[in-house]
Order: C-alpha cells, then structure tokens, then sequence
C-alpha cells in the first residue's frame, strides 16, 4: 500500500524533497556551514528525475489514448532537450573541488576559471558532505590554459587527493562536441534535402 502511495505522489515527494534541502541548505548557511558541491549536482540530477517520473506518472492518467500520446512523445522531446541542456549547463558551470592538506589543516579547494585567471579560493573542510562557507584564503594565477591547477602544477598537485572527475568531464565535452558536430551535419543534410 505504501508503495502504491509513494508511486502515485511521485511528484509531491520531489516538491517535498526540494523544499527539504532548500531548508537545509538555508539552515547550514545561518551557521557558516555549506554542502559540498557534489550533493547539489547529485540532488539537481536526483530532482530532475523524480520530476519526469512525476510527469509521466501524471501523463499516464490521461483517459484519451491519441492525447496521452501526443502528451508522451511532447514529453519525451522535452525530456531529451531537458537533458542536453542540464549536462550542458553543469559542464559549463563546472568548478573543480578538491580536498587537499597543507600545514596540517584539511581544506577544500574550488578553483574558479575566468578571462585567463583560476581564482583558488581555500576553504575549511567540515566532512564529505560539508565546508565552512567563509572562504579562508583567495589564490589567483594568470593562465591561458583552461586545465585545472591541481591537476597539472607541480606545485598544487603534490596537495592533491584524487580528482578522476576533471579528467571524466574533460572527456565528456569532447564526446559532447563529436555529437554536436553529428547533430549539426545531420541538419544541414536534411535542410538541404527539403
């Protein structure tokens, strides 16, 4: 019965959960303490699917079978938009974090990269979900490369923990573009078709 109930309120659950750590995230923050940055990507990605099941859910009482239909297939395209634009959004707002120790002091590390500048901004490290929110130290380095400090410097990488996400992402943008360049060429080769 439970699971019927939990099946049938998809939806709410996901407006519950997002006013959950709204709050949470609201409270944290009177305490100068704030998530790690991968439970906003992790809660945005879970959202985001509890969403379309929701949606769906909703879409699947319609009593009319060429309207439920159309509905599916409008929602699905939304779906795929939705998630082309949620992955592309992320990469492109992507900061790499790491945890680092220096002076025998736990920190996490946001390295921020703007107009040939990675701004390096220390915080302390709380636990794997958590970190103060006052930053304790700023780091700025002119650069012209787009690579992560932590993972090419010397000088930072001896700092560093393990950070597979950077070189994954660097990865993903590259299968992104071969895909967009496919996307591309496929409609230039059905507008000159028509």
């Amino acid at each position: 019965m439970l699971k019927n109930f939990i099946m049938k309120n998809f939806l709410t659950y996901t407006i519950l959960y997002t006013i959950f750590l709204i709050t949470l995230k609201f409270i944290l923050n009177k305490f100068n303490i704030e998530f790690m940055s991968w439970i906003y990507y992790f809660s945005s990605l879970l959202i985001f699917i509890m969403t379309i099941i929701g949606t769906e859910q909703l879409l699947l009482k319609i009593k009319n079978k060429i309207l439920k239909n159309i509905s599916i297939i409008i929602s699905f395209i939304i779906f795929l938009i939705t998630i082309y634009f949620f992955i592309t959004v992320s990469l492109l707002f992507y900061n790499p974090t790491h945890i680092i120790e220096r002076n025998n002091h736990k920190l996490q590390v946001t390295v921020f990269y703007w107009d040939k500048l990675h701004t390096i901004y220390y915080y302390d490290y709380i636990n794997p979900l958590m970190r103060s929110t006052e930053n304790i130290d700023i780091e700025t380095i002119s650069t012209a490369s787009l690579d992560d400090p932590f993972e090419v410097n010397f000088k930072y990488k001896q700092y560093t923990k393990n950070s597979w996400i950077h070189s994954a992402l660097k990865k993903y943008i590259d299968i992104l573009s071969i895909i967009n360049d496919e996307i591309y060429k496929q409609f230039n080769r059905f507008s000159y078709s028509i």
